[in-house]
């Protein structure tokens, strides 16, 4: 069984969802709103499970609403870096590109 989290208390419910109206970030408003509804009580909030707003809240105590914001996804580290695929490729020529005759009409 998971260990219930306290919230904290230098914010209050209202205060939260006047945040909430503020914001034009719809996924960062709603996860204000979600824990405004913590606030007031609200055992389950819409299509979120309990473990997603646990996060939320931990991210809210930790850091305040500046918390619950989407965060960069770190993404994944590319196989070679770039000095590593310079080697890789041709080296360019220094030479103008030959000026081929192309059949068909001109653009």
């Amino acid at each position: 069984m998971s260990v219930p989290v306290s919230l904290r208390t230098d914010f209050t419910g209202l205060q939260l969802r006047a945040l909430a109206k503020q914001s034009k970030d719809a996924s960062f408003a709603r996860r204000l709103l979600a824990v405004a509804e913590i606030f007031d009580g609200a055992a389950r909030i819409g299509c979120v499970g309990l473990q997603t707003i646990r996060d939320w809240v931990l991210r809210f105590n930790a850091e305040g609403p500046e918390g619950l914001k989407d965060g960069k996804a770190p993404g994944h580290n590319p196989p070679c870096s770039r000095t590593s695929t310079g080697a890789l490729l041709p080296r360019r020529s220094r030479t103008a590109p030959s000026k081929t005759r192309r059949s068909g009409p001109r653009r």
